[in-house]
């Protein structure tokens, strides 16, 4: 589905389909900004002065996972791995959440600083380069609601997690890398 759309638009589709079912006579909600209309405003974003803070930030970002790439690329050594399924019960669940919701940690946090903590231990490496996305539907520069609009909204964004983990505590970690996480600006 992701060829052509997201989850997003797929809920939006989904429900006026219902709606329509539901009541065949009525006309649906008004529609919001069109795709279309989305792109020319983020081109123009682009174009402007707005960005011009966030510039810096992202391309130091692209250059530390650039020299991390070649330095990471050379020292790779071909390694059988073992794939390994982990089941997570219903008590391990909940204590999984009620620490998310006692730290104030969304779960994607939670689950990039798990990655983090095994690809250290897998490498050794302190430095991890990820490619995150989102949904890109709220960009808070843009000003145009696209909360009833289908298409692939989707926007990609390096980040380098790095920290020096010699004391793996679990919370100083966690903390760092939400910290990394929501420094990504406009993410």
């Amino acid at each position: 589905h992701h060829l052509i759309t997201d989850a997003f638009s797929w809920r939006i589709l989904v429900n006026d389909l219902s709606y329509c079912l539901e009541k065949p006579n009525n006309s649906l909600p008004d529609k919001s900004a069109s795709y279309q209309a989305w792109c020319k405003k983020q081109n123009d974003l682009l174009k402007s002065n707005a960005l011009t803070p966030e510039k810096n930030f992202w391309k130091c970002i692209c250059e530390d996972i650039n020299k991390k790439r070649k330095i990471f690329g050379s020292n790779v050594k071909k390694v059988n791995y073992q794939e390994k399924t982990i089941k997570i019960s219903y008590d391990q669940t909940k204590k999984i959440k009620f620490f998310t919701q006692a730290t104030r940690t969304k779960m994607d946090e939670f689950l990039i600083t798990i990655l983090y903590l095994s690809y250290n231990d897998w490498t050794g490496e302190n430095e991890m380069p990820v490619l995150l996305t989102d949904y890109g539907r709220e960009n808070p520069l843009c000003h145009m609601s696209v909360s009833r609009t289908v298409g692939l909204f989707t926007t990609f964004y390096p980040l380098l997690i790095k920290k020096d983990i010699s004391n793996k505590n679990l919370i100083d970690i966690l903390s760092h890398i939400k910290d990394i996480l929501r420094s990504a600006q406009h993410n």
